[in-house]
């Protein structure tokens, strides 16, 4: 009997891009673009519901406390009085991996784009997995920031390099990673191109680069655990 064929790309790991970005360079946008050139979901804010999932923890709670992660928390517990903070150094350690948790179960599940949370570093050494750094120069930066966040000159810039600096902590105190260029396949400089042909620009390299991968569209709300 004519034993059915087997599709090329049985057994392959779906196909992830993992977006890290200087804060006011348009990665986000350009990630929720990817995902649309590509027909597959992008994951920003949705993480802290899928973090809430996996950790227990009220959304509210991680949302609050994300943004303590990522001024450093962990990194200089030891230099401070946690209590403080509301937080007991497990907890974090237990949100850091509940989120670790999350992201890799959206990567199982099928094709995505994740924006942030040092998915690039978490699925490293995973298959099918193109990893690009967004950046741009200071002062298409700041006036972004700008317009975008109702702030004036100093502001933006001082708001700019306070998250640029939390997010090289958070890299390096959870995922033992520097943030930046020369850990990821693609370095774009958003300045010189639009959102939408960047987007173009990343969706093509991630199917030349992994031609085999599936793009099997992960859910865009994975079930809760029971």
């Amino acid at each position: 009997d004519e034993q059915p064929s087997i599709p090329e790309n049985e057994g392959q790991q779906p196909l992830v891009v993992a977006i890290e970005r200087q804060y006011g360079s348009g990665g986000r946008e350009i990630g929720t673009l990817v995902g649309r050139e590509l027909g597959i979901p992008s994951f920003d804010h949705t993480l802290i519901d899928l973090t809430a999932q996996e950790s227990g923890f009220p959304p509210a709670y991680v949302k609050q406390h994300e943004q303590e992660v990522r001024r450093g928390l962990l990194y200089n517990l030891y230099m401070q009085n946690y209590r403080s903070v509301g937080a007991e150094p497990e907890q974090m350690d237990d949100m850091w991996l509940a989120q670790a948790r999350a992201i890799t179960k959206l990567a199982d599940e099928g094709s995505c784009v994740i924006v942030g949370r040092c998915a690039g570093s978490i699925l490293r050494g995973r298959k099918n997995v193109l990893t690009v750094f967004v950046h741009a120069p200071l002062e298409i930066r700041i006036n972004h920031v700008m317009d975008r966040d109702g702030l004036d000159s100093k502001e933006a810039e001082e708001r700019i390099k306070t998250i640029d600096r939390e997010r090289a902590e958070h890299s390096l105190s959870f995922a033992n990673a520097t943030w930046g260029a020369e850990t990821h396949h693609l370095i774009l400089d958003s300045s010189i191109q639009s959102p939408r042909d960047a987007a173009k620009l990343i969706a093509n390299l991630a199917k030349k680069a992994f031609p085999e991968a599936p793009l099997s569209p992960c859910p865009e709300k994975p079930e809760r655990k029971s």
